[in-house]
């Protein structure tokens, strides 16, 4: 079932992206969308990064991504 809802959101997201709306419309149903995809399972969303960069805006400040500190 997950991987279905994340194919799902898939089509959902490149569907977005080649509409007419503005990036920050984009992002505002795509900040709602997580907030409704919370109560599934969405491992596996991280995938259907670099289709829309408002989406990958959205992402990345709900789920920042791990910044690892290199000694040199």
């Amino acid at each position: 079932m997950a991987g279905e809802r994340a194919a799902i959101f898939g089509q959902f997201i490149e569907g977005l992206s080649e509409s007419e709306l503005g990036a920050a419309e984009r992002e505002e149903t795509y900040r709602i969308l997580l907030e409704v995809l919370e109560e599934f399972d969405i491992k596996g969303m991280e995938g259907y990064l670099d289709i829309d960069p408002a989406f990958d805006e959205v992402w990345n400040e709900k789920y920042p991504p791990e910044i690892e500190d290199f000694e040199e």
